[in-house]
């Protein structure tokens, strides 16, 4: 019976030391990255997949009382939706008036967007949907945002 308890004790621990990594390693990504809020980057410059860090998050989400961990903690989750596939090397700046912006050509129907505008806004309904998500996600699981 304690060899069973030492060993989950060693599992529990085990996964705290994996979750923090895993937080820090994000942290460190958001930290350093050009990308900023407003902007979409490659899911391939997270260091760990989305669920796991989605996973690490949620745990830590659990076992902190601290609000303003809560509230970083959250907000770390939220961001997962800037990352996403197909971006390419370089991020995309997806925040602006897209709406209103038109084509400058003077041969070009003057309120049709641009091809980067479309691309633009692509890009921005698909964060905007992945954030609701998450944040539903988050409501889900007793934490609101």
């Amino acid at each position: 019976m304690a060899r069973e308890v030492d060993k989950a004790e060693m599992d529990a621990e085990a996964l705290i030391q994996a979750t923090e990594v895993i937080i820090r390693a994000y942290g460190k990504a958001i930290e350093t990255s050009p990308v900023t809020p407003g902007c979409v980057a490659d899911i391939r410059t997270l260091p760990y997949s989305k669920d796991k860090i989605k996973s690490a998050l949620v745990l830590a989400l659990k076992f902190t009382e601290d609000r303003t961990m809560q509230n970083q903690l959250k907000a770390g989750y939220l961001r997962l939706a800037d990352y996403q596939e197909n971006v390419g090397p370089n991020y995309q700046v997806i925040e602006g008036d897209v709406i209103d912006a038109t084509n400058d050509s003077d041969s070009a129907d003057k309120t049709q967007p641009t091809e980067e505008l479309r691309v633009i806004a692509s890009w921005a309904s698909t964060v905007n949907e992945e954030k609701r998500q998450l944040r539903q996600e988050l409501k889900e699981l007793g934490f609101s945002s």
